[in-house]
């Protein structure tokens, strides 16, 4: 299987996420009834790499654009270079896919580039085409990440957010998906650069206690924030970025409570907390 150095997933990461914007195009806002070959493929599928499995949940959080479905189509193209490659990229796609869908899919536009000509001349040509394209491409420069891709990879590049997603990605209690994992991260980081320098343990414990009481959050929630933000003190954040993460993937509910939690203590927290507010009503 080719592979590179970004993503030795790759080709598989590329047939389930264009099974995921198939089942966006043609089912819409249903598509998460027809996810449950592509979850099964995902759970069982031992040799895909944790952050495959991180990013092939990204598809999870809504359809894609059509930025997103050109990135995907561009680098399954550096992979066709036989018939026997477009025959197998078709199948293992539509093998993700529930039975019902697999013929209106396989006749969809996304699905063009994977039917091979007839007649042993338009074969030849078509061949001539697709290694033309492929060193194109390799030669040129890498296909563009999708958008939601490149910016989960700006996520993960924060000061400690790699090893607190892998932490809590999926971690029993709770077992948060991609975006709550990132919410919770989030959270801790902007309460870790709230709390004044110099505070006792106690005291971070007691503010990440007050802001679990104005969120309602579990105690199981409180427990993962009080560990996430004693591991994040001696980090630092932009204030504008987290705002930004923050305003894109918390829930509606969670930024009227952050917003009462900065309002209730802002005269006790740091200078930070003024400016990721600011962001955070303006989205970052």
């Amino acid at each position: 299987m080719p592979t590179t150095p970004q993503d030795p997933d790759t080709e598989d990461f590329l047939i389930a996420a264009m099974a995921y914007c198939l089942c966006w195009e043609l089912r819409s806002t249903h598509a998460h009834k027809d996810w449950t070959l592509l979850q099964e493929w995902i759970r069982e599928e031992s040799g895909l790499s944790e952050r495959t499995r991180w990013k092939l949940e990204l598809y999870e959080e809504g359809p894609p654009s059509a930025q997103e479905e050109r990135s995907i189509l561009s680098r399954i193209e550096q992979y066709l270079l036989t018939p026997h490659d477009v025959v197998r990229y078709r199948n293992d796609i539509l093998a993700l896919l529930p039975e019902f869908l697999r013929e209106t899919a396989a006749s969809h536009s996304l699905m063009r580039g994977f039917v091979v000509p007839k007649g042993y001349s338009r074969i030849k040509s078509w061949l001539a085409g697709q290694r033309n394209a492929s060193q194109r491409i390799a030669g040129i420069r890498q296909a563009p990440l999708s958008e939601r891709e490149a910016d989960f990879a700006r996520f993960l590049e924060q000061p400690y957010f790699l090893q607190a997603f892998r932490s809590y990605w999926h971690a029993s209690p709770k077992l948060r998906n991609n975006r709550q994992t990132r919410v919770l991260v989030t959270f801790a980081a902007a309460l870790s650069q709230m709390v004044k320098v110099g505070e006792e343990q106690a005291a971070q414990v007691n503010w990440a206690k007050r802001l679990a009481t104005i969120c309602h959050f579990s105690e199981q929630t409180r427990g993962d924030l009080d560990q996430l933000v004693g591991s994040m003190l001696d980090h630092t954040y932009d204030a504008q970025e987290l705002a930004y993460r923050f305003f894109i993937d918390a829930r509606e509910v969670d930024k009227r409570n952050m917003s009462s939690f900065i309002l209730n203590y802002e005269g006790e927290l740091s200078d930070f907390t003024a400016e990721f507010n600011r962001g955070l009503l303006f989205g970052g």
